[in-house]
């Protein structure tokens, strides 16, 4: 269950890869941001088309368990499956793990990872441009080695153990070592996207220790987690690098320094931390359904 999660999320981060380099491309070949997105809605189209017509709500053998299923919920209820979901402290234990460990395809992925390597390492946009992307193939690659090892070592606590202090090892080393070169840049980007990818081992935890029924509901408490930290993080970093006050502004735009990055950056690690610390008061699955 873990490796096929993890294939669900390298399919979502595909999108964050091609919006990187690959998207900067293209928009320069069709000489329009404008055209490059009509290309990405038509494929939005494709999508939607292939959802309608191809995927399944469940396997055709599996009828008589999803009939099941159905009259379960229809007793419970709306608001008491809601309930018994945000009831369970693994749910959000899982979805906190999730939103801590997440940190870093918010700001380094999405909206300041760019600026950090121009501002702090002096590197060509599009040089940046290639490690951001090589942080989604990170994501990507590790998302399917967590699941596969997890999986086969019959875990998911202790894969995700050994996440949270990889991430803060590897962020260590971005911050605080001096004189990195593009080369070692985009292999730490790789290896950040790479390491925090324990996080999808969530998603097969928290669906094995609540009843099959309640998946759905329990699982969205995960993704509550993580959009609410979307929602919250990246305003609260740019809060952070004004704090600093290390930064000046030339010609109304704020240039940033070392100490304003390495000052908010510091929410990762710290992050990571309680991430950490939450590992310590989940349940083991070992790979089985506990309900």
């Amino acid at each position: 269950m873990a490796f096929v999660t993890g294939v669900v999320v390298t399919m979502a981060m595909l999108g964050g890869l091609v919006a990187q380099t690959p998207f900067a491309l293209l928009t320069e070949w069709m000489g329009s941001w404008r055209h490059a997105l009509l290309i990405n809605t038509g494929l939005g189209v494709v999508i939607l088309l292939a959802t309608i017509f191809l995927v399944k709500d469940r396997p055709n053998d599996a009828q008589e368990e999803a009939q099941a299923d159905q009259k379960q919920l229809r007793e419970l209820g709306l608001w008491r499956c809601i309930k018994l979901a945000a009831l369970n402290p693994q749910n959000w234990y899982g979805g906190l793990y999730t939103a801590f460990v997440n940190l870093p395809v918010f700001v380094l992925g999405g909206l300041w990872g760019i600026l950090y390597l121009t501002q702090v390492h002096h590197i060509t946009h599009e040089q940046a441009s290639y490690a951001t992307t090589m942080f989604f193939v990170g994501v990507i690659v590790g998302s399917l080695v967590y699941g596969f090892i997890s999986d086969r070592i019959e875990r998911r606590v202790m894969p995700m153990v050994v996440g949270a202090i990889l991430s803060l090892l590897v962020m260590g080393v971005l911050m605080y070592v001096p004189g990195l070169s593009i080369g070692m840049l985009i292999a730490l980007f790789f290896l950040i996207g790479l390491v925090t990818s324990s996080q999808v081992l969530t998603y097969p935890l928290i669906a094995e220790l609540n009843p099959i029924y309640l998946t759905s509901t329990s699982v969205s408490i995960d993704s509550l987690c993580i959009m609410a930290s979307g929602f919250i993080i990246p305003p609260f970093f740019g809060w952070l690098m004004e704090q600093s006050g290390a930064h000046q502004v030339v010609n109304g735009i704020a240039v940033y320094t070392t100490q304003d990055y390495n000052h908010a950056m510091l929410i990762m690690p710290v992050a990571f931390v309680f991430a950490l610390i939450i590992t310590v008061f989940m349940r083991e699955t070992f790979c089985r359904s506990q309900s």
